[in-house]
């Protein structure tokens, strides 16, 4: 597991996709009939891509962090998300870049965080 949270993530891909954190709160079950739905849609499933790759976040947690209903379709469909994400990012070359990007900068938080937790525990 990761030393960064599911909030820096979310905020990382919001940044990297330049898609508002409340957008991705707001976007419900509409299932992305025009661009900008999707693209919004398309940002919270990195989150939980990368959430779940990277923290100790279950997926409770992770719908409860989106303000997202917690019955059963909901589960069950960020689940899939989970499980689909290598075919869905191989079949977005963009956006699997982004994504690698991104773990980029997760895993120099995680080293960074390492690191000075690393120098306090020297210095005791």
């Amino acid at each position: 597991m990761s030393a960064v949270t599911l909030q820096e993530i979310a905020d990382l891909v919001a940044e990297r996709l330049r898609v508002p954190l409340a957008e991705m709160r707001g976007v419900g079950r509409d299932p992305g009939r025009n661009a900008e739905t999707r693209r919004v849609r398309d940002a919270r499933d990195v989150v939980v891509i990368l959430a779940w790759r990277h923290t100790g976040a279950r997926m409770t947690q992770i719908i409860v962090f989106f303000g997202l209903s917690t019955c059963s379709p909901t589960y069950r469909r960020l689940s899939d998300v989970i499980e689909r994400a290598e075919g869905w990012l191989n079949g977005n070359p963009d956006l699997a870049h982004a994504v690698e990007e991104i773990e980029q900068q997760i895993d120099a938080l995680h080293e960074r965080r390492l690191a000075l937790r690393d120098r306090k525990v020297v210095r005791v």
